[in-house]
């Protein structure tokens, strides 16, 4: 992207529920990348937001060109509010009038958007296709509304469509072969708060976690597969192989209410107490670090847009053990040892390898992912 005088502005659409922080985290960390850029190649920000969030963001990004969505009227210089007071007395109106930004791209956009030749442009997100997949996992109602939105966005000539990884592309092509979106494939990355700060040996007494650990750090979602690592934990106990696993995450999926506390009983049906810990949604310096010191991080998921787990891991060179499915296999490159989302048998003899002889790393490069996402992401504004 050449250097241009001109700022682009960008409306970020933001929110924070703890049923899905991964969205918070994306624009969080959407901003931060735009960070990393020269000052000519930053665009504004505006914020569409709860007021209340809008602080917190401000201090998590420390970004030089963020303004709130009812603050981003530009003031006047100081000799245009001079000419205004003249023409005040003289004319009985104001000759300059307050300008307002004409933002050039709001996104996250999940419905359809406004005509695409016109201003603002709107820059969808489809995260992925899970329910085409896992249907199993979907009200009928919720599945309807997904396929109604995807398929308006589908036919909406020359809309801007954003998807995070070539296996999401490949979907969305599968299902809508005749779409008539212009597609950008925009894998994001992470960038992390200073977690190091917070003493590791304090997090693990506080929430009574060993000193040899792994962890497994997703919503309580079903498709996130919990139930494969408890399984292949508990064949570990069998042939007498101790290994603690640590759970993070918010504890409810309201597509499944069930779901978490079938994991419950099936920890103490198999006697598994001392080696699953359900910690919950905890601090995130906290489960940084405990990221970072576990033994490997296990990602058991059935289906993925691009994980954040595996983002979190790669930027702080942590091992992955890892399901084989096709958008992991696209999003890790070294560090990890995968293993069929169905195989609890596959996955125990992983751990336990992993737990008596943990592979050496391969240091990431990782600051040339952030730079590249913000790089990827302001090329849509010149497509």
């Amino acid at each position: 992207m050449k250097k241009t005088d001109v700022r682009k502005k960008i409306g970020l659409w933001y929110f924070y529920d703890e049923e899905w922080v991964g969205g918070a985290y994306y624009i969080q960390n959407l901003v931060i990348a735009f960070n990393t850029l020269e000052d000519p190649l930053k665009p504004y920000i505006v914020l569409f937001s709860d007021p209340e969030l809008f602080p917190a963001f401000k201090k998590i990004t420390d970004y030089p060109y963020l303004m709130h969505s009812s603050e981003y009227d530009p003031p006047l210089a100081f000799y245009e509010r001079a000419i205004n007071k003249l023409t005040s007395i003289i004319l009985k109106k104001r000759f300059i009038k307050k300008r307002k930004f004409e933002i050039d791209l709001q996104f996250p956009v999940y419905s359809q958007g406004v005509n695409p030749n016109g201003k603002p442009e709107y820059l969808h997100w489809i995260p992925d296709f899970q329910e085409h997949y896992l249907p199993e996992f979907f009200s009928k109602d919720e599945i309807e509304r997904r396929a109604t939105i995807q398929k308006t966005i589908a036919m909406q000539p020359g809309s801007k469509l954003l998807l995070s990884s070539q296996s999401a592309y490949k979907d969305y092509k599968n299902i809508y072969p005749n779409a008539l979106t212009k597609n950008f494939i925009v894998p994001f990355a992470v960038s992390h708060p200073p977690y190091q700060q917070v003493d590791i040996e304090a997090v693990k007494r506080k929430h009574h976690v060993p000193s040899k650990y792994f962890i497994s750090a997703n919503q309580f979602w079903a498709h996130k597969n919990h139930r494969v690592i408890i399984q292949a934990i508990k064949i570990l106990k069998d042939e007498g192989t101790e290994v603690c696993v640590v759970f993070t995450g918010k504890q409810n999926d309201w597509r499944n209410p069930a779901y978490f506390g079938e994991l419950e009983a099936m920890v103490k049906q198999n006697n598994l107490d001392s080696n699953i810990l359900f910690l919950g949604l905890i601090d995130r310096l906290e489960q940084l670090q405990l990221l970072k010191h576990a033994e490997a991080v296990i990602q058991s998921s059935k289906f993925e847009g691009w994980s954040t787990v595996i983002e979190d891991s790669k930027a702080m060179d942590q091992f992955v053990i890892s399901s084989n499915i096709p958008v992991h296999l696209e999003q890790l490159k070294n560090n990890a040892i995968f293993f069929h989302p169905e195989d609890a048998f596959e996955l125990a003899n992983i751990i336990k390898s992993v737990n008596e002889n943990r592979p050496a790393i391969i240091p990431n490069e990782y600051t040339e992912n952030v730079k590249k996402y913000a790089l990827d992401f302001l090329n849509i504004l010149e497509n």
